[in-house]
Formats: C-alpha cells, sequence, structure tokens
C-alpha cells in the first residue's frame, strides 16, 4: 500500500519533533512551543541538564521520542521550576499546537496524538523529497 510522502519520509521541524506517525515529538520542540525554552540550543540544554520529565521520569536526552498520552513537565524542583518560569515571561516561539493539552498553573503538557502539518515551521516541497530519496535506492 502506497504511503503519503509526508508519512514515508520523516519531516523536521527543530530535531526529530515529527517522525514517521507525525507526532511533534522532540522535547526540545514542544519547550519552545510551550515558552519553556526561548531558543533550539536554550531547550536542548534545559533538556540536557535534567529540568523535564515524560510520564514522571527524568529524561535528559532531547531526541527522544514522545507518543501520544505521554506527559512532558518541568520538574518538581525550585531551580527548574525558576527557569522554566523565567523563560516563559518571554516566550517567543510560543504558539501552542492544538495536539497539546498545556496546564500552565502545573507547567506540564501531554500529547493528545498527531501533529497536522501546517503546524511545522517549514517551508518543504514534500514531493521533492521523495524525488530525491528515491535516486537513492
Amino acid at each position: 500500500m502506497p504511503q503519503s510522502p509526508a508519512a514515508a519520509l520523516p519531516v523536521v521541524e527543530t530535531f526529530h519533533s515529527l517522525q514517521g506517525e507525525g507526532l511533534h515529538a522532540g522535547r526540545s520542540a514542544f519547550f519552545i512551543r510551550l515558552g519553556f525554552g526561548p531558543t533550539v540550543p536554550g531547550a536542548r540544554q534545559l533538556v540536557n541538564h535534567g529540568h523535564v520529565t515524560v510520564n514522571n521520569r527524568v529524561v535528559d536526552i532531547p531526541s527522544f521520542q514522545c507518543r501520544a498520552g505521554d506527559v512532558v513537565a518541568i520538574r518538581e524542583r525550585k531551580c527548574s521550576k525558576t527557569l522554566a518560569e523565567a523563560n516563559m515571561a518571554f516566550p517567543g516561539l510560543a504558539n501552542i499546537p492544538p495536539h497539546l493539552e498545556f496546564d500552565k498553573a502545573k507547567m506540564t503538557a501531554k500529547v493528545g496524538g498527531r501533529i497536522e502539518r501546517e503546524w511545522v515551521a517549514l517551508e518543504i516541497n514534500e514531493l521533492l523529497v521523495v524525488e530525491f530519496y528515491s535516486r537513492k535506492v
């Protein structure tokens, strides 16, 4: 059964934010969208330094892939909360996609499902990507 170009190849928003199934899955991308990280490097650092959790488990790998139903949160530590609150004061690229359920008071977000193509912040011609990779096979 042929797949659509978007389903056949991963499309990357910042790094690993859409993968195969189309989830906005890279935690660094989450934290930029939620306002916890001001930039891509800032969001990666937030994750690398262990300030975030997925399903109440600390994960310090920025490319960690989240699935539908996962709860992503800022750790329950004073320094983690303070850092996130400071970044939220100047949200920058923060615009929450409809597939994320965000609780600002608890600093948590639940992944609801697939991201829609228009929320990916890149101008990509998927047909050119498919054409390029079809030559490699």
